[in-house]
């Protein structure tokens, strides 16, 4: 409280622990602040004063010398009830500092919480993202893997057609020179018989008719020779017949064709019974199908083991090295029938193999495919894949796709079904 004198006064200063205990003067039961409250007062006023730092200045203010400039700046600023508003605020900042310690706990408790939940949202946001990233390499890698498949799929169909191209070309001119040997038989039959229809004019049948009306014989010369043999060896040759007149007519003879398979010998041999007891062989009608094709759920596309090479089937332009009836007269001697063998096999017997190798040659696990026409060989990728005997039939394997497509083009859109692919029999 200020003193009476002018040059002596009284101040107040804030109580320490030591007044505490002693038991100065209090106010609300508070002798001023405590280390802790102003260190938190500190930390409210952003201060950035530490507990040490605290205890450090309490050493100071508590000093001689701190207390005497503290009561010389009372003094000339005045001490009008200086104790009672120390006293005063030390109550009011005591109470605040309660509010910012229950306030900071809850502060501590709502942060800890929130903490703890954005620990767990990192983690799982962690969680997310490795996850993110583990499935888009997962997905980018199965897209590469699908890109790649589908470009070896699209350059397998550019080859295949390409093949197919290449292979239809080679059909159409192969087909082309039949067509042409066709048309120069043809014209050959026509002047043959145009010959034979000049032999009989109008003026010889007037003359003949003629004769016949005046019971006349004709000349010696009108007759016709007829000549008939029956014999019972078969080495026996025959020559052409010839008329009395004009000698042998050259333009008559027909031109055996050897490729087509259908003529077994010339006119001029008798017939070959010896092998096959069945007369000739008519082309048998393939039965129709009940529904559209065989369902493509049962129908083998392609053999279990495929392995297929570029190895492309037999060019049809180029003539086979033996024709039917070669290969007929290599089987004179053994008990096998042409006409009973299987496809694959007569094709291979004339590519120039004999009956044994061509027939080891079809059984075992060897590239046949080269050794077949295109035509041929796409009929009887029909057959086995139609019947599912693609298994059974070694080489298969090795032959390239575009047959193949050849032949699933084929079964879909026929409605005939094919005949049975046989197994062989050694």
């Amino acid at each position: 409280m200020p003193g009476s004198s002018d040059s002596h006064s009284v101040v107040g200063i804030p109580a320490s622990i030591e007044d505490y205990t002693a038991g100065a003067s209090m106010r609300d039961g508070f002798g001023g602040l405590s280390q802790f409250s102003l260190w938190n007062i500190s930390r409210m006023l952003n201060f950035g004063m530490s507990l040490g730092f605290l205890a450090w200045m309490t050493d100071v203010v508590d000093s001689t010398r701190a207390k005497r400039e503290l009561a010389s700046l009372v003094r000339a600023f005045g001490c009008e009830r200086l104790a009672a508003r120390v006293f005063g605020t030390s109550t009011a900042l005591h109470r605040a500092v309660k509010e910012l310690r229950e306030f900071q706990g809850q502060l501590n408790e709502s942060a800890l919480k929130n903490v703890k939940r954005v620990a767990e949202l990192m983690i799982e946001l962690d969680n997310v993202r490795s996850g993110f990233a583990i499935l888009s390499n997962f997905w980018g890698d199965q897209f590469q893997v699908a890109r790649k498949h589908l470009d070896h799929k699209a350059s397998e169909h550019d080859r295949d057609f390409k093949r197919a191209a290449q292979d239809h070309e080679r059909e159409a001119r192969a087909l082309q020179a039949k067509v042409d040997s066709l048309s120069q038989e043809n014209d050959v039959l026509r002047d043959c018989i145009r010959g034979l229809e000049n032999r009989l004019t109008a003026r010889s049948l007037n003359a003949l008719l003629e004769h016949a009306k005046d019971s006349k014989i004709p000349p010696s010369g009108w007759k016709t020779q007829i000549l008939v043999n029956a014999i019972d060896d078969f080495g026996a040759q025959f020559g052409p017949y010839t008329f009395e007149d004009e000698g042998s007519p050259d333009d008559g003879d027909s031109k055996e064709d050897d490729r087509s398979g259908n003529r077994d010998g010339s006119k001029d041999k008798p017939l070959d019974l010896s092998h096959d007891s069945s007369g000739p062989q008519q082309t048998p009608k393939k039965p129709k199908a009940s529904g559209k094709s065989r369902s493509w759920g049962t129908v083998q596309l392609r053999p279990s083991a495929y392995t297929p090479n570029d190895h492309d089937a037999l060019d049809a332009t180029k003539q086979p090295l033996r024709t039917v009836t070669q290969v007929r007269e290599s089987l004179k001697d053994l008990p096998v029938v042409w006409s009973k063998q299987r496809s694959d096999l007569q094709q291979v017997m004339l590519c120039g193999l004999d009956f044994q190798d061509a027939l080891d040659l079809a059984s075992g696990d060897n590239e046949v495919h080269t050794r077949i026409t295109s035509r041929a060989l796409t009929q009887m990728l029909v057959r086995m894949m139609y019947w599912g005997k693609l298994d059974q039939t070694p080489w298969t394997k090795y032959v390239p796709t575009w047959y193949f497509k050849n032949a699933e083009a084929l079964i879909e859109s026929t409605n005939e079904i094919p005949e049975r692919w046989p197994n062989l029999k050694k």
